[in-house]
């Protein structure tokens, strides 16, 4: 019997573990939705305005999905990736080794070039996205202090402490918070931290 979202009443902030993620084949591999809003939409429809998921690409060239009106960030988990952007007749391309990360336009034709493991990210235009990668030593804190519209943590190796919860690789923490969280290593770790912000009137008028 699949278990529900765990709730932890920090503000708000659940916790999904890995094995209750819903993992779907595509023509390149598979992919693991972590996280997409609005709740009831779908990333088949197009009809959500952020979405976090990984991927795993088991060919070595595969197309990325065209998605106008959106921004992308591609971090590379494990594997190494070449990326080839053609953007108004001209193409580019750019290599990304073991978490790196690079964000591009949905409405570029994007070809990806080798095997790996990756984390995505893809906002419509009222939103912004940060990502970075956090390394964490046994016992040592990680204190989310700002107010995003969202924040995800996802837990690549080692174990996480959340109030009285234990996050393991593959597990993610999804908040909402007004106060700072804190994060605690159990062990030594590495996790991905995504804050996503609504962009102001101004922002989009001058984007």
């Amino acid at each position: 019997m699949k278990r529900q979202p765990l709730f932890l009443n920090i503000n708000w902030v659940i916790i999904r573990r890995k094995n209750e993620l819903i993992t779907k084949d595509w023509s390149g591999g598979t992919t693991t939705e972590l996280f997409i809003y609005p709740d009831n939409s779908s990333y088949q429809l197009q009809n959500f305005e952020v979405r976090i998921s990984t991927a795993t690409v088991g060919v070595e060239e595969s197309s990325f999905t065209s998605l106008p009106g959106f921004q992308r960030t591609l971090l590379v988990i494990h594997g190494q990736l070449i990326m080839q952007h053609e953007k108004g007749g001209e193409t580019t391309k750019i290599r990304l080794e073991s978490l790196q990360q690079a964000g591009f336009s949905g409405d570029w034709k994007t070809t990806g070039y080798g095997k790996v493991t990756d984390f995505n990210v893809m906002c419509a235009a009222t939103y912004s996205s940060i990502t970075v990668v956090k390394r964490l030593l046994a016992n040592e804190e990680l204190e989310i202090e700002h107010d995003p519209f969202r924040f995800l943590v996802y837990v690549l190796t080692g174990e996480l402490i959340v109030g009285e919860a234990g996050l393991l690789p593959g597990d993610v923490l999804i908040g909402d918070s007004s106060n700072s969280l804190s994060i605690t290593a159990s062990s030594d770790s590495e996790l991905v931290v995504v804050s996503i912000q609504q962009k102001n009137i101004l922002e989009l008028k001058n984007h």
